[in-house]
């Protein structure tokens, strides 16, 4: 009877130990759990802060440009919040040429499993805004591609700064080339003056070309002075106007 007891005295201390064990994994377990949720609790607050301090849109495509989520920072232009296109294509928020070129970059990313930039334009509404957007993709732990995450950004303001600066180069160009042309004008201008002048003085002033003389050297100070103004539109200087009587100039040229 004391040998019975004895060994179910020890029955009940080694469960009692194997309870103990287990309640110590529990309560470690318990522990890791709540210190990753307290981690992942952190995570998502830093996240929150670095989606905040951006200015891109984001959506979450399949692997045929279907959106199955969207976000929007508080930095975003927006032409409206993304979230109506869930369960859309993608072009019911950029558009249908939009929607070519992004489906078109979407296959090279899902086959190549690499990221890629795309630039391209919104127009919807009857307002057409400029986008750089980047395509990501979003992989298993396998490596496949499941799907494409698409940040985009508003970049309209720079192609509008682009196009001006671009425009302006254009016409530094054409004031370059203005100047150009017109000093070699004056140039040949001055040879024609002066010969008309020298010729003058050679006929004497009872010689009856001498009219004919006169009216071409007028016309020689008018281009002139033509010349002079291209030449200050080529260095960008202002030209003082001054008042002219039309009708004087059309009886001279007569």
């Amino acid at each position: 009877m004391s040998r019975l007891a004895k060994g179910s005295e020890w029955r009940v201390r080694e469960r009692n130990a194997k309870l103990q064990n287990a309640n110590t994994c529990l309560r470690n377990e318990i522990q890791e759990c709540s210190r990753i949720k307290k981690n992942m609790a952190a995570d998502t607050c830093r996240l929150r802060t670095v989606l905040r301090t951006i200015d891109e849109q984001g959506f979450e495509l399949n692997r045929q440009g279907k959106v199955i989520g969207t976000w929007v920072t508080e930095n975003a232009d927006t032409f409206r919040p993304p979230g109506f296109v869930v369960g859309k294509s993608i072009g019911a928020y950029f558009g249908a040429k939009a929607l070519r070129d992004i489906r078109r970059v979407l296959a090279r990313v899902v086959e190549s499993g690499k990221a890629e930039n795309l630039v391209h334009m919104q127009n919807r509404a009857g307002t057409q805004r400029w986008y750089k957007s980047r395509l990501s993709p979003m992989r298993s732990l396998a490596g496949r591609t499941l799907n494409v995450c698409l940040f985009s950004r508003d970049i309209t303001d720079s192609k509008l700064l682009e196009g001006r600066l671009a425009h302006a180069k254009e016409m530094e160009a054409v004031w370059h080339q203005v100047g150009g042309i017109s000093h070699d004008f004056n140039n040949i201008l001055g040879v024609i003056r002066g010969t008309g002048e020298l010729l003058s003085l050679n006929l004497g002033a009872a010689h009856p070309q001498q009219k004919y003389l006169s009216q071409l050297l007028r016309s020689t100070d008018v281009a002139v002075a033509l010349t002079r103004q291209l030449q200050a539109f080529s260095r960008q200087q202002a030209i003082k106007p001054k008042a002219a009587n039309s009708n004087d100039a059309v009886t001279e040229v007569r």
